[in-house]
């Protein structure tokens, strides 16, 4: 194996842990950031959001790019691995730079949620039926409407916490020990 396709993948490699370690640093200290509207101790506010995104949810994108090139040298080296870990690296690259959120704007009529490469999602409040707080601190917040879901990630709400906090406001929503839910 040449040298440089050595210094490549050992390269590579660091790369791919460095963003993993990047997004791993983001979710915690988005958990940090969240705790009180997790555990239901803030009072709902109904403040007009208009925000984009954390920078930080290129991360993934990066990172599967980072597997993809990664993937090619391990082919380039003869090595079995490297093609699925190119696929897996296409796979998440693909979908972390199509879903990457790039806003939130939330109103007094509902919430939009704005995507790099896909149709926006747009929902009403009436038919908005839960915020669902991550269980740990690799997970999203699950936005439930009539018949839909949608995640936002760490990376999409970081230093963007006053969208959630009005998200609870605008729809009405009270803390039932575990989510924000329509009052009964």
């Amino acid at each position: 194996m040449s040298p440089w396709i050595r210094v490549g993948l050992v390269g590579l490699f660091a790369a791919w842990l460095g963003l993993v370690g990047s997004l791993l640093a983001v979710d915690l200290r988005s958990w940090h950031r969240t705790t009180p509207l997790r555990l239901g101790l803030l009072p709902p506010r109904r403040a007009p959001v208009c925000t984009t995104s954390s920078p930080t949810t290129r991360i993934a994108g990066l990172a599967g790019a980072s597997m993809v090139a990664w993937g090619l040298l391990l082919i380039l080296a003869s090595r079995p691995t490297g093609a699925p870990v190119a696929l897996a690296g296409t796979a998440i690259a693909v979908s972390g730079i199509r879903s990457r959120v790039t806003g939130l704007t939330v109103g007094p009529d509902g919430l939009v949620v704005g995507y790099a490469a896909r149709a926006p999602f747009a929902i009403a409040w009436i038919d908005c039926v839960a915020l669902r707080p991550p269980r740990w601190p690799l997970a999203g917040w699950g936005l439930v409407g009539a018949g839909t879901r949608r995640t936002l990630m760490p990376s999409d709400v970081l230093g963007q916490e006053g969208g959630l906090e009005s998200i609870v406001g605008f729809a009405d929503f009270v803390f039932d020990g575990r989510d924000w839910v329509r009052r009964s």
